[in-house]
């Protein structure tokens, strides 16, 4: 990653060289996490996740207790920020997946001021934004909170703006509504959903969808994420929080991986201690380390952007955006067909007829 500081608003004092995550990693864990497969007891707080619903677990526990939670949600220009919240009616905003950077203008300087004023927090947000709010606030507080998740990396901005920016000229409306993960057909095969004021809705399997796709093969990634230092077993937060990727998946219900499954890593003795109070909200079995380890390439420094992204850039900045998406996006309806109906885990009639129908076809 390139380091740019703005020289009209430079005063030399370093403090940006000193905290920077690129140029300063914080003291980790060292790799000593305690895994679990686990899901929120609570349906509805779980249904409206992007996988198992811990984060609403984390967020109840410091709301139970007044504290404020920072996280990331859109505002109403749809702009990707880390907001501050205080109430469970506002909390749904904080929650769901989102594949953008976001911005944290302000951010850490109130979250120091609350706990300097004994306010509980819990923080949410990339490792790399974790890390460095760790080294901004450079102690351990008691009342902070800090949950990070498996980071597959972050998607462009100006990509992401201008894929809007499409679809609204496409479906001649204004946008009132983003989901990146939606589980009409079950967490593991999560929809793209956008709507639109006019009633239309943008519905898509998320890696098909207009940026799912780009994002699901590391085109459209910044390229610092090809790199990333802290897609690795040691963890600069108390807890890390991801989708269930590991080989035991299947041998779950249909019903309860439809719902969503999650991984949770507990980093710290802090962590432990507030997990202990979480467990009667959450369905859990801990997971062995290396079990854990070896299903996610996120914990092993194996990072990579797109051989393909250089061109795709290339020609973003050379065509029209929608000459662009006529030539790198294209997906068939048989594609979307067998997305549809593919996997172990959806053994829904549909499938098997579909099934059926391709040995018929094959004869």
């Amino acid at each position: 990653m390139i380091s740019v500081i703005d020289e009209k608003n430079c005063i030399d004092c370093g403090q940006c060289l000193k905290v920077c995550p690129s140029l300063n990693t914080p003291i980790g864990n060292s790799g000593d996490f305690e895994g679990y497969m686990c899901w929120n007891r609570d349906t509805i707080a779980r249904i409206n996740s992007s996988s198992g619903g811990v984060f609403s677990c984390l967020a109840d526990y410091i709301l139970e207790r007044s504290g404020n939670i920072y996280g990331a949600a859109f505002d109403d220009n749809f702009s990707l920020i880390h907001m501050q919240i205080d109430s469970e009616e506002s909390l749904p905003r904080l929650c769901g997946s989102k594949y953008i950077g976001s911005n944290l203008s302000g951010v850490y300087i109130k979250v120091k001021s609350d706990l300097e004023n004994g306010k509980r927090v819990l923080f949410s947000g990339t490792p790399c934004q974790n890390a460095a709010l760790k080294k901004f606030l450079s102690k351990d507080y008691e009342h902070l909170l800090t949950c990070d998740f498996l980071c597959h990396g972050v998607g462009s901005t100006k990509y992401f703006n201008d894929c809007l920016n499409y679809l609204e000229k496409k479906y001649a409306s204004s946008i009132i509504s983003i989901s990146f993960r939606q589980k009409q057909h079950g967490y593991l095969k999560p929809t793209f959903e956008i709507r639109f004021a006019n009633g239309k809705i943008y519905k898509e399997f998320y890696f098909l969808s207009i940026f799912g796709y780009f994002f699901r093969d590391k085109i459209c990634n910044r390229t610092s994420c090809g790199s990333c230092k802290y897609a690795t077993v040691e963890r600069f937060s108390d807890f890390t929080m991801a989708d269930y990727g590991c080989s035991d998946k299947h041998e779950q219900p249909l019903r309860e991986i439809k719902k969503g499954i999650s991984t949770l890593l507990v980093n710290t003795n802090k962590g432990r201690k507030v997990f202990k109070q979480l467990k009667n909200n959450l369905v859990y079995v801990e997971r062995a380390k290396n079990f854990v380890i070896s299903s996610s390439p996120y914990l092993q420094m194996q990072t990579s952007v797109s051989k393909d992204r250089r061109m795709f850039f290339h020609d973003y900045l050379a065509l029209d955006f929608e000459e662009l998406i006529a030539k790198y996006y294209s997906v068939s309806k048989k594609v979307k067909r067998e997305m549809k109906y593919s996997g172990k885990w959806n053994g829904s009639p549909a499938q098997f007829l579909y099934k059926v129908f391709q040995k018929i076809y094959k004869m």
